[in-house]
């Protein structure tokens, strides 16, 4: 049992130095971590508000179409003109319906914002975890 009193560090270095490193080495994975989050932060609030963009554009552009549309058609038919409207108005709620049915659906699929960021951080938890396992450990 005395050997495994004090045993004289052939490289030079104490538990203090080693403590430091450990220390080290986690706040500059942290500072990785946190860049790659804000990288995807960005990235992801570019995409949004691309997405919004051409959403607004394209709602505006077929919105006019489909009033254009209307006004001819009810020139054209000007005869049946209440009918006409009538079932335009018909068609144009399925279509919202649907629309919106869709939408709701899109919305409530989750998706993964930060996938790569949590996949890392699962890495460094699995590295740090076999790291810190005592060597007899084996699973």
């Amino acid at each position: 049992m005395a050997d495994h009193r004090r045993r004289p560090n052939p490289s030079g270095r104490g538990l203090f130095s080693s403590l430091k490193n450990v220390v080290s080495v986690l706040l500059e994975s942290a500072g990785t971590r946190f860049e790659l989050l804000a990288n995807e932060i960005q990235e992801e609030k570019l995409r949004c508000v691309n997405l919004a963009m051409l959403a607004l554009g394209a709602a505006f552009c077929l919105g006019a179409a489909l009033l254009i549309a209307v006004f001819f058609l009810t020139a054209l038919f000007w005869e049946s003109r209440v009918a006409l409207l009538g079932v335009l108005a018909a068609v144009f709620a399925t279509v919202g319906g649907v629309l919106a049915v869709l939408l709701r659906r899109a919305l409530s699929r989750r998706q993964g914002i930060f996938e790569a960021s949590l996949a890392e951080l699962r890495e460094d938890i699995r590295q740090l975890k076999e790291a810190t396992r005592p060597n007899g450990d084996a699973e």
